[in-house]
């Protein structure tokens, strides 16, 4: 009887497990379209903010504003939008292949006992600070196991990306401010998709501030 109960609970269990797979595989969107998606949205929201100029203008356009207006660029975004690219992005195995797990604590003692209580993912980024500081909310991090590494493999060849690779080796986070000094070093580099894509990626974060959407998972 005992072993007929326990057939039951590992059928159960393993029906799960598989359900778990399953529905992981339909969530994975392929890094190759989120990021079509994500480089899509961006530059229609740059063409809401700046009107119908071509690519390479508006986003020349949009990072000059950045350095200009000292990170204070009023974005026209789509919201509702945002969103629904978000519910894609924002599942686990999408966000932790462009972004890494960024904690805060307020204090080293807060830390230690959320420590305890739960395993912290040895990859996650610690802060002893409240959410947003200037460390974070100026710049960004890159998983640089997952999209960053793949951008480098891929296009070290390319003088921009030696010099973010460069500098993000360094600094260990990309500010928004450098980044734009580097892309506006060639103006025609947006000629290069590449150049779009990345900037997507690494201002959505501003794009989730400005509609007051959480990007930290």
């Amino acid at each position: 009887m005992e072993n007929n109960i326990l057939d039951v609970y590992i059928k159960k269990g393993i029906l799960i497990m598989l359900g778990l797979i399953i529905q992981e595989a339909y969530s994975y969107t392929p890094p190759q379209k989120l990021t079509a998606k994500m480089q899509s949205f961006f530059t229609q929201t740059l063409a809401n903010t700046y009107g119908n100029e071509p690519e390479v203008k508006l986003y020349n356009l949009f990072l000059n504003d950045y350095k200009s207006k000292n990170g204070k660029v009023e974005l026209n975004i789509n919201r509702d939008e945002l969103k629904k690219i978000n519910q894609i992005l924002f599942i686990d195995t999408n966000y932790y292949y462009f972004y890494p797990k960024i904690l805060f604590y307020d204090s080293y003692n807060a830390f230690k006992s959320a420590n305890n209580a739960v395993e912290i993912d040895k990859n996650a980024i610690v802060f002893f600070d409240k959410e947003d500081q200037n460390t974070t909310k100026y710049g960004m991090y890159f998983n640089d196991k997952g999209y960053f590494k793949a951008l480098i493999n891929s296009n070290a060849h390319l003088e921009m990306i030696e010099d973010i690779n460069d500098y993000y080796f360094y600094a260990g986070v990309l500010s928004y401010f450098v980044f734009a000094d580097i892309m506006l070093t060639d103006a025609s580099c947006f000629e290069n998709n590449i150049a779009k894509e990345l900037t997507a990626v690494v201002f959505w974060k501003y794009l989730c501030d400005q509609s007051n959407i959480s990007f930290y998972k």
